[in-house]
């Protein structure tokens, strides 16, 4: 089962606005000091700078682009 991911802000701004707890500055240490996930950001076909007409032209020659999804990814996507 793959696990699921948060940043620390999202996390500190739900439990300020949870009825259910009074939170405390060791409550929200606690959290700001949690260690990083070791993820790395995605960049979807749509976004990328090698997709052209819903083609994908990263790393392939002309004759061989294929067609993709707009929430299509590879290794070698691009925004800038």
């Amino acid at each position: 089962m793959p696990e699921e991911y948060i940043s620390r802000k999202a996390a500190l701004v739900a439990l300020q606005d949870s009825d259910l707890f009074n939170t405390t500055e060791r409550q929200q240490r606690a959290i700001r000091e949690l260690p990083a996930a070791d993820v790395a950001p995605v960049v979807r076909c749509k976004d990328c700078i090698y997709n052209i007409d819903g083609l994908c032209f990263c790393r392939r020659p002309l004759g061989n682009s294929v067609a993709v999804k707009p929430d299509d990814f590879c290794r070698w996507g691009e925004t800038e």
